[in-house]
């Protein structure tokens, strides 16, 4: 989580909050915290959750699992929201819809969405405008395995 978060920082996408989780080891570590209003129904609720609850027209979404997020590609997808719902880098020919930019304009969508019983950010979107750059990179990685999170910490 905290290299996400300084992720966004150095990007300027501030004030960075946190959408989930223990709230008292986010605060615990100086983050702002927001209660996920759907929690444990995965990464869809969340992003409704900040979309609704947070002044911003724009939010970054960033996973925790994130071994080294890079600033810039935060910023590159930035400017390309200006005419999209959603911009989601395509890596190895797979969409990384948590490393990500939402519009305000997504909300309904999504929220109709969600309501339908739809949880997932990929199955959510029909019908948004989409911007999906390709990325390559370690910077837009994540981890999703036990094995991967092992190699990671022998690496850094």
């Amino acid at each position: 989580m905290a290299k996400s978060v300084s992720a966004l920082e150095a990007a300027g996408l501030i004030p960075v909050t946190v959408v989930g989780g223990d709230q008292v080891a986010t605060e615990a570590l100086g983050y702002r915290f927001l209660a996920d209003r759907f929690p444990g129904e995965g990464p869809l609720g969340g992003i409704i959750t900040a979309l609704s609850s947070l002044e911003s027209p724009l939010i970054a979404v960033l996973a925790g699992d994130l071994p080294d997020p890079d600033p810039h590609a935060l910023s590159v997808l930035v400017d390309a929201a200006t005419d999209h719902d959603v911009v989601v880098p395509i890596v190895a020919d797979q969409p990384q819809w948590l490393f990500s930019v939402w519009r305000r304009t997504a909300l309904e969508h999504l929220q109709a969405a969600y309501d339908s019983a739809i949880r997932a950010p990929h199955r959510a979107v029909a019908g948004l405008r989409i911007a999906m750059p390709t990325a390559s990179g370690p910077r837009f990685r994540d981890i999703d395995t036990r094995s991967e999170f092992d190699h990671e910490g022998r690496h850094q």
